[in-house]
């Protein structure tokens, strides 16, 4: 499973103060369940209301087909975000996972930026580097991807520290506690086989801590 993960600012402290407010062309839910509230506080679940709609090509085919048969494709935004509130060290502070469109919720200037690179380049080994993506800072700024077929020191790449700026970063955890893949850059990519909700929290604490 993978989660894509971002952290809020350290005077977030209310999962109220997490999303942007509702509007016409905003809507949103909280689909956790009132079991899930009154025994966990730490946990917010909330999707993207849309109605259900015919996909984009069903008007260039409108005139040659039953409408019955394309009112059967009709489908409906499965985007969510998850709230998940830790004690890390630093004190109490909220992360969110975003599924599909649903990071349009999320009130970004309220997120701490480059945290999924920190985390990234604190987690992993020094050569146990994937794939990195950076930009040149001259003039006639361009963007590159690199990727090893092994596992590399970023020495080993073609990154230069003095004229290049590094946008996220990907490679194999060195502790054996994490046992997942990170990639990093605003926000935390993290893929874990057979995650379960009852060991995010723990797994996220985990990886803050680095």
């Amino acid at each position: 499973m993978k989660l894509t993960l971002y952290l809020y600012k350290a005077n977030v402290q209310e999962f109220s103060q997490c999303l942007k407010p509702q509007s016409e062309s905003r809507k949103y839910k909280n689909i956790t369940s009132e079991a899930s509230k009154a025994n966990d506080e730490n946990i917010r679940i909330y999707t993207v209301e849309k109605e259900a709609q015919l996909p984009g090509w069903a008007v260039f085919v409108s005139g040659f087909t039953e409408r019955r048969d394309l009112e059967v494709m009709q489908s409906q935004s499965a985007s969510a975000v998850i709230f998940l509130r830790i004690e890390a060290i630093d004190g109490s502070r909220i992360f969110v996972v975003s599924y599909d469109t649903a990071f349009s919720l999320i009130d970004t200037p309220l997120i701490k930026p480059n945290f999924g690179m920190k985390v990234t380049l604190n987690s992993i080994g020094h050569n146990k580097i994937k794939n990195i993506d950076y930009k040149n800072i001259s003039a006639r700024s361009t963007s590159r991807r690199e990727n090893s077929k092994r596992a590399a020191s970023i020495a080993s790449l073609a990154f230069e520290h003095d004229s290049e700026v590094l946008k996220s970063i990907s490679g194999t955890t060195v502790d054996p506690k994490l046992e997942f893949t990170v990639s990093g850059g605003a926000s935390l990519k993290i893929t874990i086989k057979k995650l379960q909700m009852k060991t995010a929290l723990a797994t996220i604490a985990i990886g803050w801590k680095q």
